[in-house]
């Protein structure tokens, strides 16, 4: 029975600790530098995205990508388990301005 106990307070736990986390705004990561840098500046998407190149052209972009809700984990004997609903923006930085131009949702479950 104490084993039970511990396993639910552990979940519990972990879930409580990532609500506190993504309120805090940690659950956020800015991409602005790739091994090809390329693909963070509109003329690299110009022949895949030609409406983006056309009225950014040749800007910066960065990807934004953050939790768009905390991640639940599920704990049991065997493994560990998330899920995470996340939100990917690509922005173009022009003038010192951010302008999100495109928005992915995605959840993804994931088995530690």
């Amino acid at each position: 029975m104490s084993d039970d106990f511990t396993l639910i307070y552990s979940e519990k736990l972990f879930n409580k600790f990532c609500g506190f986390m993504a309120q805090a705004g940690k659950m956020q990561m800015i991409v602005d530098e790739l091994h090809d840098q390329a693909l963070l500046n509109t003329a690299g998407w110009r022949f895949i995205v030609p409406q983006l190149y056309k009225r950014y052209p040749n800007d910066d972009m960065q990807i934004n990508i953050s939790a768009s809700s905390p991640p639940v984990i599920q704990v049991t004997y065997q493994d560990i388990g998330a899920t995470l609903s996340v939100d990917i923006t690509i922005d173009v930085l022009e003038g010192g301005e951010v302008i999100p131009v495109a928005c992915i949702s995605v959840v993804g479950l994931l088995n530690l």
